[in-house]
């Protein structure tokens, strides 16, 4: 909620946010936007969570592209009752994130903070 409402100041604020964003902060509430978001995030994990036990994958084990997606995609299907952004935004935003995720993952197991058998 708090990104959403930083988001919102700026787009309220700023000819620039106003000018360049996909959410019309002027007909959402960023309060609901940000509660459902966050909310979608936490159940689109507990989804796959729930799944991954049910498939008899280990916890902590990879299961890609779903570990990179859960959080995203209920994000987004929950915070649709208050705004659906564009199809083509949704799909930059799911290939986006699963490349900077794997790219992310193989700098830390570089690094030594992660172990390659987590990375996926």
């Amino acid at each position: 909620m708090i990104t959403a409402g930083i988001q919102a100041a700026l787009f309220f604020n700023t000819d620039f946010f106003k000018n360049n964003t996909l959410v019309d902060y002027g007909q959402v509430n960023f309060v609901l936007l940000g509660a459902l978001m966050g909310g979608g995030a936490l159940t689109g994990d507990l989804v796959k969570s729930f799944i991954k036990r049910r498939l008899d994958i280990p916890p902590g084990r990879p299961w890609f592209p779903w570990d990179q997606l859960d959080w995203i995609m209920g994000a987004m299907l929950l915070s649709s009752f208050v705004y659906s952004p564009p199809v083509g935004a949704v799909i930059v935003t799911a290939v986006l994130y699963v490349g900077v995720h794997l790219c992310s993952d193989r700098v830390v197991c570089y690094m030594g903070m992660k172990k390659r058998e987590e990375v996926n």
